[in-house]
């Protein structure tokens, strides 16, 4: 089939190899999490998933070791504009991760996710806030937050929506305010979800537990907002890479065969993740997407979730970087005989479609003006 030149996605970790590398973080070295150090080997290196050519950028004169927030923003911009239509990039409270130190207050968590989401007002990328939103000849970019460890109160929320994020994760794999891995969402949790899909913002299961995602789609469905939700981007336990295989089950990160099919049949949105430990390689993935496809209404409920910039080295199986996703479209082609307009729609315009008929145009901005 013909390659797409363009490509949707779920979940992306834009600003995570920056912020690592002003943190001096070194890159993973293996499923152990054993790492570099960072000079031999930075997280910024992950740059190249979106495509950025490493040894042209050092034969240009740009030394990644020096790099300034300034050329990694209009590198990003540069290489995402040309390879994405609509691309969720994640705003996530760094201290969660081995290698940033403890903060020292709740508060300056919340303040230092805030940073991240004004960061994405400097990319020249066209913010979604509504479905409306969505341009034809920009890249859309949704902010999404992933994890919510830091959210003491509902008014956070709506500081965080004001910073223009409409996707919320509200959990990374352990126990928080608003979620418990023993009893699913607590009360402050529940309140947390319904002020979210009443206020039309998108609700993502990815990182949370296996009684907080039932809480969650059990919410929706009572409040007629079941397409607000979304698994921005995992697998189901039948997927998972062996050698990752007990770490997901410990910590329940992946949808179970129901879960996929009831997020479908509420009209969310599953995204698909092309690396272990999601999967152990791309004819995996292109077999997980088929199988989706054959679900009442799931060609429109499936799209991609690469996590790029969250992924390293030793995580890939087959696909390394955007450049690569059109050997999913040739899988998908080939052994398993998806017509070309469904490939396009689900490696492409799933997401757009999704968004357009799911957000509704913005009426009013919690506590005070957008941005502000």
């Amino acid at each position: 089939m013909p390659k797409i030149v363009k490509f949707s996605s779920l979940h992306d970790d834009l600003q995570i190899p920056m912020i690592a590398h002003e943190h001096g973080v070194g890159e993973y070295k293996n499923a152990k999490f054993e790492q570099f150090n960072f000079t031999e080997k930075s997280v910024l290196e992950r740059i190249s998933q979106f495509g950025i050519d490493l040894v042209q950028l050092r034969d240009s004169g740009i030394d990644l070791k020096c790099i300034t927030r300034e050329q990694y923003r209009e590198l990003m911009e540069h290489a995402i504009q040309a390879k994405y239509d609509v691309i969720f990039g994640s705003v996530v409270d760094k201290f969660i991760m081995s290698g940033f130190g403890d903060p020292t207050s709740e508060t300056e968590r919340l303040c230092d996710v805030m940073r991240m989401a004004d960061e994405y007002r400097h990319w020249g990328l066209q913010i979604v806030q509504c479905g409306s939103d969505i341009a034809k000849s920009r890249t859309n970019l949704v902010v999404a937050l992933e994890g919510a460890d830091f959210v003491t109160e509902l008014a956070d929320l709506d500081k965080l929506m004001a910073k223009g994020i409409i996707c919320f994760g509200l959990q990374y794999n352990k126990d928080n305010r608003l979620s418990t891995k023993s009893d699913g969402l607590t009360e402050l949790g529940r309140q947390a979800v319904r002020k979210l899909l009443l206020a039309d913002k998108l609700v993502d299961l990815a990182h949370t537990t296996r009684l907080a995602r039932g809480n969650i789609l059990d919410i929706a469905e009572d409040l007629g907002c079941g397409q607000q939700v979304a698994y921005t981007h995992g697998s189901t336990t039948d997927d998972a890479a062996e050698e990752y295989r007990a770490i997901m089950e410990c910590n329940e990160r992946l949808l179970d065969e129901g879960e996929a099919r009831r997020i479908v049949r509420l009209g969310g949105i599953i995204g698909i993740g092309i690396s272990k430990p999601f999967f152990d390689s791309t004819q995996a993935v292109a077999e997980r997407i088929d199988k989706i496809c054959q679900l009442e209404n799931g060609v429109q409920s499936v799209a991609l979730g690469s996590d790029f910039g969250g992924i390293f080295d030793e995580q890939s199986c087959g696909i390394s970087s955007v450049g690569d996703l059109n050997r999913l479209a040739d899988a998908l082609a080939g052994q398993f005989h998806l017509p070309e307009e469904t490939i396009t729609r689900i490696l492409r315009h799933n997401v757009r479609d999704w968004l357009q008929r799911t957000i509704k145009p913005l009426c009013f901005i919690p506590d005070g003006k957008l941005w502000d």
